[in-house]
């Protein structure tokens, strides 16, 4: 099969909620190689239609964003890593950018602040 096993039945229901021509959709899923290999792969499909547009079918392509999934995936457990680590340490941690506070470690207490009370603040006034 084309679809990864654990899949099947989502996609199957996605392609069959499709297949009325009523609008183009999209999903991604897992997909399998000739060679055996899994890939992440968006999957598109469309309706078609005769030239007097009546309905008569649906059309569709794969594109592998398998590159994507992971780096979203390592980004996520890398930020997982950092809140992790930055949670736990006494030393007060503040995550900003473009000068405002997106995030300040629970050491922020030491101060006086809770991290709440300092998140969208400007880091300098």
């Amino acid at each position: 099969s084309l679809i990864f096993p654990d899949d099947v039945e989502r996609v199957t229901e996605l392609a069959d909620r499709s297949a009325t021509g009523l609008a183009i959709a999209s999903w991604r899923a897992r997909y399998v190689r000739a060679d055996g290999s899994v890939f992440w792969g968006q999957f598109t499909i469309a309706p078609t239609f005769d030239s007097g547009g009546d309905f008569i079918g649906t059309g569709g392509s794969i594109v592998d964003v398998t590159g994507e999934v992971d780096a979203v995936t390592e980004l996520a457990d890398s930020e997982r890593k950092f809140r992790m680590l930055a949670s736990n340490t006494g030393d007060l941690v503040l995550w900003i950018r473009d000068g405002v506070i997106l995030w300040a470690s629970p050491a922020s207490s030491q101060f006086g602040w809770r991290p709440d009370d300092l998140i969208n603040q400007p880091s300098v006034s």
